[in-house]
């Protein structure tokens, strides 16, 4: 298998929006909470690196029934995201019923509202 400089980079673009590197996955979408200023970055970074972003505002439900699920129930792969603890709390429950869990996260803060960096994915827990 041949390495070139464009795939290299690409990994390398795509680990800075995992929350822990040495984990092997290749998420293809990145969600975010509007109200973090950090999410709209790593949403450029994302679109940049091939994946889908989306937004939203507080309330995961409208993302939920119209992207994740189709997204999950289609077997199309994990997504990493950005997140208040409470908003990933209710993705990894909806997660579950499309057999997909959280097998990452790093808190960039403290508190129920702080960001989450996490990355939800169809492999056990880490």
């Amino acid at each position: 298998m041949q390495v070139d400089r464009r795939t290299v980079l690409k990994a390398g673009g795509v680990l800075l929006l995992l929350p822990i590197s040495g984990y092997e996955a290749q998420p293809q979408g990145f969600i975010y909470d509007e109200r973090f200023p950090e999410g709209h970055a790593r949403a450029r970074l994302a679109r940049r690196e091939g994946l889908w972003a989306r937004s939203f505002n507080a309330d995961v439900t409208h993302l939920w029934l119209n992207h994740l699920r189709p997204h999950w129930a289609a077997g199309r792969g994990g997504v990493t995201g950005l997140t208040s603890a409470s908003a990933l709390f209710c993705l990894e429950q909806m997660a579950r019923e499309e057999r997909y869990r959280v097998v990452q996260r790093k808190p960039l803060g403290t508190g129920l509202h702080a960001a989450v960096l996490w990355l939800i994915d169809r492999r056990s827990a880490v």
